[in-house]
């Protein structure tokens, strides 16, 4: 007798998301495997559509893959392979599906890919740094006018992570982030599965670690990595409390609700039992609390955000912050570009670097913005000076060159977005911008 088995499937293709879930036959259910196909086919997309389909595909079906691919699984995989094979600026697809057989913790994640074939090397490391345990690896090759490989990655959840429809879709968004260097890599991805936080949510985050590195915090991005990730829950009422105070919702923030988001967030922080963890997250709310902008909820080209995040902050507020402390500073981040600007007053004049210390070129900026200060004194009243790394640089000179232009151009523009403009004779903000400071 055949054994019914439910397959959840959420599936991103380019920035569209498809979740569907399907009720399957299994076993010896499946004798006739292209007529089970489908018919699972059919019931998803309609009897015409699903033979045009497998017309197309079922010539090139692997060697192996209906012996190892229940028809359900295929009626998953065929639609994407079609989609991307055709192109339409697509290259990369995944899907998520869980067997009732499977233990709770165990999923499948497939990973679609137009062109080659992904290196194991190059797809385990994405998965890990999303918190997967990758347990083995299948591929198959489906031979069309443009080559599509199947990648089917066993894969282990995190203890005590139990994944709803909402958080595979997120977790697939932020692989497809991962792998199109939309997103850098690194251990506090896991934050998706292990906070419910969205990729971009996660880059806040990141960000306001990356800033921690350049004013000498004492502890290796690996370790606030860590830290975040043994008190996931912290790290996500971090992030609502940035949301609740610069989301651009209504006219000003709800001050009791972001106060009551902050004594919840000191009382959870009052329970860490490890010193040096508690360092660390009080650390990352300080910034919280020094942040006067940020563009964070500004729309923008790259999944409706911009390219890079840019925070202002009062330094006054940002706890052991090298001496001397600028009036103002403004914090760009992104994947590709990391820069500072120091302004020393309301009145300030001085130049911008390209600097290639990536680990300390704020303090290399703010060497150069005290001897501004000294040089204006007979200008404008005090000196500023700003300065942005390199975070991919290509090899080819000109591609070099070419690389450092345009994280020029993406520097300027974080700074941009949080300056005022004077239209006429009036100050206009920059729009969805929740502003902490005068004009």
């Amino acid at each position: 007798m055949a054994h019914w088995a439910y397959v959840h499937h959420d599936s991103v293709v380019g920035k569209e998301r498809i979740s569907v879930s399907i009720k399957v036959a299994a076993g010896e259910a499946a004798d006739d495997w292209a007529a089970a196909t489908r018919g699972a086919l059919a019931a998803d997309l309609g009897a015409e559509a699903a033979d045009a389909l497998l017309g197309r595909l079922l010539p090139v079906v692997p060697a192996g893959y209906d012996e190892l691919n229940w028809p359900n699984s295929a009626a998953i995989d065929l639609p994407i392979v079609g989609r991307l094979a055709q192109g339409d600026g697509l290259h990369v697809a995944t899907a998520m599906m869980h067997f009732e057989e499977a233990a709770e913790h165990q999923w499948r994640f497939r990973v679609y890919h137009r062109g080659s074939a992904v290196p194991i090397s190059d797809l385990l490391p994405l998965l890990d740094h999303l918190g997967f345990r990758a347990i083995d690896e299948r591929a198959f090759h489906f031979a069309l006018e443009a080559p599509v490989w199947v990648h089917d990655v066993g894969v282990e959840l995190p203890e005590g992570i139990e994944l709803t429809p909402e958080a595979s879709a997120e977790v697939q968004a932020a692989f497809v982030a991962e792998f199109t260097n939309t997103v850098e890599v690194d251990g506090l991805n896991r934050l998706v599965l292990l906070a419910g936080l969205d990729a971009r949510q996660v880059e806040v985050l990141r960000a306001y670690s990356r800033y921690l590195r350049q004013i000498g915090f004492p502890f290796s991005q690996q370790y606030i990595e860590a830290t975040l990730a043994r008190h996931a829950t912290i790290g996500a009422q971090l992030v609502a409390l940035f949301t609740a105070k610069f989301s651009p919702a209504g006219d000003m923030p709800d001050t009791a609700a972001v106060d009551a988001l902050r004594q919840d967030l000191l009382a959870a922080l009052d329970a860490v039992p490890s010193l040096d963890d508690d360092r660390t997250l009080r650390a990352l709310l300080a910034l919280v609390d020094a942040t006067l902008r940020t563009n964070a909820f500004r729309p923008g080209p790259n999944a409706g955000h911009r390219d890079v995040l840019a925070f202002k902050f009062d330094p006054s507020k940002v706890p052991d912050l090298p001496l001397p402390r600028p009036m103002y500073e403004i914090w760009v981040c992104s994947p590709r570009v990391e820069g500072v600007h120091l302004r020393n007053g309301r009145i300030a004049r001085g130049g911008l670097r390209w600097s290639d210390r990536r680990e300390d070129f704020r303090t290399e900026i703010l060497g150069l913005v005290k001897a501004q200060i000294v040089k204006n004194a007979v200008i404008v009243p005090t000196g500023a000076k700003g300065g942005f790394v390199v975070k991919r640089p290509p090899s080819n000179p000109d591609e070099f060159r070419a690389e450092g232009v345009a994280c020029y151009r993406e520097f300027i523009a974080g700074l941009l977005d949080l300056t005022d403009n004077i239209v006429g004779d009036e100050v206009v903000p920059p729009p969805h911008t929740v502003r902490y400071d005068d004009d």
